[in-house]
């Protein structure tokens, strides 16, 4: 009953997407009008953005049938899948060589509707919209389904930076970081102070993460993990998020919005200030879950303050273990 109450809670939280179908696994697919493939030799484009540019229909399938493919600075702006045409997960990355990065490899516009699948993304380094979201940056409404989000960096949200409506599924979000905020960067703020290292979900944005990894991302800030912003509202199911690291607070993740935990595990994520695990400023509703033995003196911690600075809160706590702190007393 509660896996058919989370299929149809996802599908009404996309119904932006007008054709939405679920697949042999269960979960939401895209069907598109039209497809094309995409190799250096032998297909219809050499590139996911001559195929984009040279294609008029509203709705497009581009099929990636090549191992590599180089690119970056990719814009979505209508309804888009992107998957690998081969048996095994095909990479894109930002540059030839690794860590050099041109500029990320995704934005999805606020028009953008998007169904990424069997993908690694790679070595994207946000340098535009303040740095954020080094391998994607969506502003749409974006699914992720079995994919690798990986060492990418940007000043906000080092491997994804969401402002829309994001669903990830059956992924990897690992060894992604943050940079240093220029001066300039620090006085035109974006939202919330704060990074996320592997996914920093911005105002208003609304993330699902579900049967996922987030692991060994950096923030330079707080959020080594996961970010979750004022505002914002993040829903994490099936999900273990584990060392991970941030500079400030908020190994794990780092709450100012709503968060919902589901059948998570929390664990060796270290922070240098306070909550190794998990940080919250915001509200959370935790079920079934553990944040347990992370690096330091505590795993889960709540904001005590006032204001933007202000007092966490825990409306559920059912069957779950928040380890050493002062979530499991409240």
């Amino acid at each position: 009953m509660k896996k058919i109450y989370l299929i149809l809670s996802l599908i009404i939280s996309l119904m932006t997407i007008n054709s939405v179908a679920l697949g042999e696994n269960g979960y939401p697919e895209m069907q598109m009008s039209y497809s094309v493939t995409v190799c250096q030799n032998g297909c219809d484009f050499d590139s996911i953005k001559n195929a984009l540019r040279n294609t008029d229909q509203s709705d497009i399938e581009i099929i990636i049938n090549t191992p590599i493919l180089t690119e970056s600075d990719i814009q979505i702006s209508k309804k888009v899948v992107i998957r690998s045409g081969l048996p095994e997960k095909v990479i894109i990355k930002g540059d030839i060589e690794k860590q050099a990065g041109r500029e990320r490899i995704f934005l999805i516009t606020d028009t953008g509707v998007a169904l990424f699948k069997n993908l690694i993304i790679t070595q994207g380094f946000a340098k535009s919209f303040h740095r954020a979201g080094g391998g994607i940056n969506n502003h749409g409404v974006l699914i992720v389904d079995n994919c690798e989000i990986t060492e990418n960096k940007a000043y906000q949200g080092g491997g994804i930076w969401n402002k829309g409506e994001l669903t990830i599924y059956n992924s990897r979000i690992v060894n992604n970081k943050t940079i240093r905020p220029t001066a300039k960067e620090i006085y035109e703020a974006l939202g919330c102070r704060g990074a996320g290292g592997g996914i920093k979900n911005e105002k208003p944005g609304k993330l699902v993460l579900q049967n996922s990894i987030v692991s060994n991302n950096e923030a330079n800030t707080s959020g080594g993990g996961v970010f979750i912003a004022c505002e914002s509202e993040a829903r994490l199911i099936d999900t273990r998020i584990h060392d991970n690291k941030a500079n400030e607070t908020g190994g794990g993740v780092h709450n100012r919005g709503v968060l919902t935990l589901e059948q998570v595990i929390i664990t060796d994520n270290y922070s240098r200030i306070q909550g190794n695990g998990l940080h919250s400023y915001g509200v959370m509703n935790v079920t079934n879950s553990n944040i347990l033995g992370n690096k330091g003196k505590n795993d889960c911690t709540l904001g005590t303050g006032k204001g933007f600075l202000g007092k966490g809160t825990i409306e559920l706590n059912q069957n779950s273990e928040l380890g050493l702190g002062n979530c499991q007393i409240q």
